[in-house]
């Protein structure tokens, strides 16, 4: 008989446990709220016995995100994944292999690359903060879900790699050629400083790009599949990718931590080949934020300047 192993992970949810109610147990599977000390998030200990194994071992850390995030569905609240700990033992985070995203800060970066952004026209502007946008939320879920943190990173490059004014919908067209619209964005402006020698093996380089695209992009968007636990085995082995059978094939999987720093790279190498802004209107960023807040709708009634307006005063139905 297998002996048990005590898992447990602390967890932060957005709802609270209802007075009185000292824990929720299903089927082997438990929450016990704990006294929170965040403001906006209530603290808890989802907790198991794992008894099983296949092939001498089991994946006790996936199981538990998996269960949380049925948890996460059922009621509807938000959750954060914390420390974790197994038959009493805490276990380290895996952030250490992720040390691109930590240390000191390089302020030249900023006096360099936000300069340049006053080059792109107002329609190239906006793409470009979708971009930033979107690549600063697919860090949030490095290493915790490589899947959402892969297709992020897609999206964050195409965000550029789509527009005409980068490369010519003559040349590739936007529709029928994504992939390789994406493919020319990084290996056209990916910065020197970024490439090693696996960058610089264009047949290599585009087999992993590829992979990224098709497999990881397009396999979770249009099938849900997820991304192989390669992809962080590759980044605690520091390499660019990591070779491994699926389903009888030997494929390559690339590194979640390499394919950020290509995106990066590219979207820094796509800013640095910018010629310097002649003029420069500070206020186009602010412009772009009230665009957001803006929206066009009909009052029932006459409305006073300066007097709140409310939902009664509206038609938005």
């Amino acid at each position: 008989m297998t002996e048990r192993m005590l898992i447990e992970r602390k967890i932060l949810l957005s709802k609270y446990f209802p007075p009185g109610l000292p824990e929720i147990t299903f089927g082997r599977y438990k929450i016990q709220p704990i006294p929170f000390t965040h403001k906006d998030d209530f603290e808890a200990i989802f907790s198991f016995n794992n008894t099983f194994e296949e092939m001498g071992g089991s994946n006790p850390e996936e199981e538990a995100n998996i269960i949380i995030s049925f948890v996460s569905l059922f009621l509807n609240t938000r959750i954060k994944k914390e420390g974790l700990r197994i038959n009493h033992c805490d276990i380290p985070l895996a952030n250490s292999q992720y040390q691109q995203f930590v240390g000191k800060i390089d302020p030249s970066l900023i006096k360099e690359y936000f300069p340049k952004l006053f080059s792109l026209n107002e329609s190239l502007i906006r793409q470009f903060i979708r971009a930033s946008k979107t690549y600063s939320f697919a860090l949030e879920f490095i290493p915790s879900d490589p899947t959402f943190a892969f297709f992020l990173l897609v999206v964050s490059a195409e965000c550029i790699s789509s527009q005409d004014e980068v490369i010519s919908f003559s040349e590739l067209e936007p529709d029928k050629k994504k992939c390789e619209r994406f493919c020319k964005f990084i290996t056209t402006f990916l910065l020197e400083n970024y490439k090693g020698n696996d960058e610089r093996d264009e047949e290599l380089f585009k087999e992993l790009l590829k992979t990224v695209y098709y497999s990881h992009r397009s396999g979770f968007a249009h099938g849900g599949k997820e991304v192989s636990q390669a992809a962080l085995m590759a980044d605690k082995a520091g390499s660019s990718y990591f070779k491994h059978a699926t389903e009888g094939k030997e494929v390559k999987t690339p590194g979640l931590a390499w394919f950020a720093k290509i995106i990066q790279g590219s979207l820094l190498g796509y800013l640095k080949k910018l010629p310097s802004a002649s003029e420069k209107d500070e206020d186009v960023f602010a412009k772009i934020a009230v665009e957001k807040a803006r929206l066009k709708i009909k009052a029932k009634k006459a409305v006073q300047a300066g007097v709140p307006v409310t939902f009664e005063d509206i038609d938005f139905r």
